[in-house]
């Protein structure tokens, strides 16, 4: 007691603080064994140590109490007490939450979104009780970025609803161990690969939040992540999830904004966020339920963004495959009725007239999910040999469906086709159907129905799947057509013909 008088009397109190610090250090040090339990009062943990005396006390544990944050720190040391006291053990606590930002400003856990959409997340904590820190407050965060998102740049960090200035911290992204650049567009960002990790040290932090008293301000921290090509289509979703690494021992000096391996640190626990796509496969086969390739549909819709696709196309012959692209044998020729042919038109006794060019030939493109980029909400894809078509990447919205060239031999069927994609966060439910579809499902009173009264779509892990019918054979002529043309000038001949007839034989008779 006489020598903590002494180091309380001289050099001033920051410098008797200093002191005492260190020889607390050095008393922690060598501690006999002998604990004392805290129990559970209320809200806090207690412990009562009795009889006359001065007290040394050390926080041992870091499991304080049992809750979600997982943010239990160390107390300071107490030099304390010449009679009974109780204590109550503190803990700082670090609450962290991460969110999905709508377009609307709400936050969800969960949301769906297109491929090339810009996905806002929001990070939150609380400013932890820094003064019983020598001197460094280690405080970094840490957010780990699924295979399907690239990061796409930070947009703010506030504390207590004021910008952090860009002297207070420091962020860095890598792919693995590589360092990362942010895309310079959302397009670029779909195709560039995803999985960052995003490190964000607060710079100075124990002095800024004391020099600015913002201990106990939230702070939030919000950037963008874009959907790219390798996005998950599944019920699994695309998960990401952030931590916060601080300090937690005020009785420890650490010396720099990043711990060192021997800093004792703590973690929170991971917050998590999805983000689900869904998909579109159709199925177009004959009456018979017989695969048709080569029918042409356009999909348009007011979600559309970039879309994966899985089909056919024809291009020009000397076209280079991109990837995903596969170049099959054969030469094949454009029709008039916007179909193609691999008859030659110089065959003898082929009819040039329906070619639109004898000259220019064209080689088929199998598609396996090539990245398309929607052109004023609207894609056009062709189905495969198998008679598939994926439309892949979807987000929540309303589209629809329409055939434009039909399968050689084929009539087409130009009906429109209507799809309606609800969302609802599936943590916001019971509905165990939602949930297996990860928060998808299809409005059936806004969709189009077969003949029976049957929605034309159905949904299962995240796929809508249908199946659309063509009918071979010539169609009818259509009224006011030429078929009908013709037959008008067929019956004015015959009625022309008969009159005359009729006049010769009237004047045969006079005659």
């Amino acid at each position: 007691a006489e020598v903590f008088k002494t180091f309380a009397s001289t050099g001033g109190a920051a410098d008797s603080a200093g002191t005492i610090d260190a020889a607390a250090a050095v008393i922690a040090e060598n501690l006999s064994s002998t604990k004392v339990t805290f129990t559970a009062n209320g809200t806090n943990y207690t412990a009562t140590v009795n009889g006359d005396g001065y007290y040394f006390i050390k926080d041992t544990t870091t499991t304080l109490v049992d809750d979600e944050t997982g943010s239990d720190t160390l107390s300071k040391y107490l030099l304390s007490v010449v009679k009974d006291v109780t204590m109550v053990a503190k803990d700082t606590g670090m609450p962290t939450d991460k969110k999905i930002k709508q377009e609307d400003n709400t936050k969800v856990a969960a949301d769906s979104a297109a491929i090339g959409d810009v996905v806002t997340f929001v990070v939150t904590t609380t400013v932890p009780n820094t003064k019983k820190y020598v001197d460094h407050f280690v405080f970094n965060m840490d957010d780990t970025l699924p295979e399907g998102l690239t990061f796409f740049g930070l947009d703010s960090i506030t504390i207590g609803g004021t910008a952090l200035p860009a002297a207070n911290y420091e962020v860095t992204a890598k792919t693995g161990s590589t360092d990362f650049t942010v895309p310079a567009s959302e397009d670029a960002a779909v195709t560039t690969e995803g999985g960052q990790t995003i490190h964000i040290v607060f710079v100075d932090f124990k002095d800024y939040a004391e020099e600015n008293d913002l201990i106990g301000e939230e702070i939030e921290i919000t950037y963008k992540a874009v959907v790219n090509q390798e996005a998950d289509f599944t019920p699994t979703g695309n998960e990401n999830e952030v931590k916060f690494v601080y300090s937690t021992d005020p009785n420890h000096v650490y010396t720099g904004d990043e711990p060192e391996s021997t800093d004792p640190v703590g973690e929170t626990p991971e917050k998590k966020t999805r983000t689900y796509l869904t998909k579109v496969h159709l199925l177009k086969t004959d009456e018979n339920g017989q695969a048709l390739a080569g029918a042409t549909f356009e999909l348009t819709g007011d979600a559309l963004n970039t879309v994966l696709l899985t089909g056919e196309k024809y291009e020009e012959t000397g076209y280079t495959a991109g990837d995903g692209e596969t170049i099959e044998s054969g030469t094949y020729w454009k029709l008039k009725d916007g179909t193609y042919t691999d008859n030659d038109p110089a065959t003898e006794g082929m009819d040039q007239s329906k070619y639109e060019s004898t000259d220019q030939t064209y080689v088929k493109v199998s598609l396996d999910q090539v990245i398309t980029k929607a052109v004023s909400t609207k894609i056009t894809a062709t189905t495969d040999k198998n008679g598939n078509l994926y439309f892949d990447g979807l987000n929540a919205g309303t589209y629809t469906l329409k055939e434009t060239i039909a399968p050689e031999g084929f009539n087409l069927d130009d009906t429109e086709y209507t799809l309606k994609i609800d969302w609802e966060d599936p943590e916001a439910t019971d509905d165990q159907d939602l949930k297996d579809n990860a928060g998808f499902s299809i409005d059936e009173s806004a969709t189009s129905k077969d003949a029976n009264g049957d929605c034309m779509f159905t949904i299962g892990d995240n796929e809508i799947s249908t199946t659309i019918i063509n009918r071979s054979g010539t169609e009818l002529p259509s009224t006011g057509g030429i078929g009908t043309t013709l037959f008008y000038v067929i019956g004015a001949v015959l009625a022309v013909t008969a009159g005359v007839i009729l006049v010769s034989r009237r004047r045969m008779n006079v005659q």
